[in-house]
């Protein structure tokens, strides 16, 4: 089964309830699994066959060769599918996290010391100029972009075991570092694990695996992670 990464936009919040904002976005992610399902030859409906295993992962009934990760941010929605397991997570750069003082704070709770220090050293590089704020600032900040690289990196490896965001950001970390200088296009690594850390209080254990960084909307970062990422995967906006 060929991976695919399917994109949609949000219709606009703009004058819109909080039921009316639900019930588009439900519309648009099941297109994205209908879609997939449908290119994949799965006649089925989603609301049919969707189910969530043991670890909270939500999984097709009746067809464990069929694997897909939802994730939704800001103004956008991505399903990836494919034929093994997989994790897809994609963040808009935005607040809280969106000065450098607010993502080191996040950063030193949640990630590891190695990452912890890398935004710290991107930090001690930025003029007052590049940190006074604003979505344009937040765009071309190099020490928020790879905050929400690493963010985007370590959600999608624990979707990708089964965890989400229940597991420990902290006992694993991507190599190499993504560069916050230079275009994710291509940007590929491994994701290592300490032997000494678990996933969560159920005890399930990390293991290695491989992440790649994918193109995303500008002022977003989006990654995917499994246990061997095919050599391409097609991205297309539906």
């Amino acid at each position: 089964m060929k991976t695919t990464l399917l994109m949609a936009k949000v219709p606009s919040a703009h004058d819109q309830t909080a039921e009316v904002r639900r019930r588009k976005t439900a519309e648009v992610r099941r297109r994205l699994l209908q879609t997939g399902m449908r290119e994949a030859g799965i006649p089925i409906d989603p609301a049919d066959g969707i189910i969530r295993s043991p670890d909270g992962k939500p999984r097709l009934s009746g067809y464990p060769d069929f694997h897909f990760s939802l994730s939704h941010s800001g103004g956008y929605i991505a399903c990836i599918f494919s034929g093994d397991e997989i994790g897809l997570d994609l963040q808009e750069h935005r607040q809280p996290a969106g000065s450098t003082g607010s993502c080191l704070r996040i950063a030193r709770r949640f990630f590891t010391a190695q990452e912890y220090a890398a935004l710290q050293a991107l930090q001690a590089q930025q003029t007052p100029e590049s940190e006074s704020g604003g979505n344009s600032s937040l765009q071309k900040d190099p020490v928020t972009r790879l905050f929400y690289h690493l963010w985007t990196i370590k959600e999608a490896y624990l979707k990708y075991i089964g965890c989400g965001l229940r597991g420990n950001m902290a006992g694993f970390y991507p190599l190499p570092l993504p560069d916050p200088q230079f275009p994710v296009q291509g940007f590929r690594g491994k994701i290592e694990v300490f032997e000494d850390k678990a996933c969560n209080t159920d005890n399930v254990l990390f293991h290695p695996a491989a992440y790649a960084l994918l193109p995303a909307p500008e002022g977003y970062s989006m990654a995917v992670c499994a246990k061997k990422l095919p050599a391409g995967i097609c991205i297309r906006s539906v």
